[in-house]
């Protein structure tokens, strides 16, 4: 990339024009080399970080129902969630969530919600019924579906309670109550 499409900010852009002005051609020129070599160990850490070839994240293409005929794995990725989350005790019936998952991956289009959306796709699952049943069809797949809607995305929401309560509990206010800290937020 050359320096002016390198992605800085207005006033980092700004001085560095000025100091080109001034004849200071090396001095930019370090400049970007820096930022190139900024942003080139920024990437490196990310995917060292990030978890970009996580079969847990490839796995979630269940939730969305426009996946559901070309996720050929899908009733597998359903297991291995099934297995990530054992607290919804799904682990003693995976052969029945597994049927489940070939049943909808299978399903005729007409026979399920024509939901796009993905939560309101599985909010309207639960009113699919076997012919004649209450009980939805799908009620281990559901339980499932339920669980990973649930998870948040980030962290973003904790981090936000911390912050507060940095602002709130300061070295000057040692004296606060948890009670009263609760209150506060």
């Amino acid at each position: 990339l050359d320096d002016n499409t390198v992605e800085v900010g207005e006033e980092a852009r700004s001085l560095a024009e000025s100091l080109l002005e001034d004849g200071m051609t090396l001095e930019v020129k370090r400049f970007f080399e820096h930022v190139r070599i900024f942003y080139v160990k920024f990437v490196a850490t990310m995917f060292k970080k990030f978890p970009f070839n996580s079969t847990l994240l490839s796995d979630l293409r269940v939730l969305n129902p426009a996946e559901r005929r070309a996720f050929k794995d899908l009733p597998n990725a359903v297991v291995r969630l099934a297995k990530e989350l054992p607290q919804l005790q799904l682990t003693g019936k995976l052969n029945e969530l597994k049927t489940e998952a070939i049943d909808y991956q299978m399903a005729d289009a007409s026979d399920l919600p024509d939901e796009t959306d993905v939560d309101l796709f599985w909010a309207a699952m639960h009113n699919v019924t076997e012919v004649g049943g209450a009980a939805p069809t799908y009620s281990h797949l559901l339980t499932l579906v339920r669980a990973l809607l649930a998870l948040p995305a980030s962290n973003a929401d904790s981090e936000r309670c911390f912050s507060m309560v940095r602002k709130i509990d300061t070295e000057e206010r040692t004296q606060l109550q948890r009670s009263t800290v609760g209150s506060l937020l």
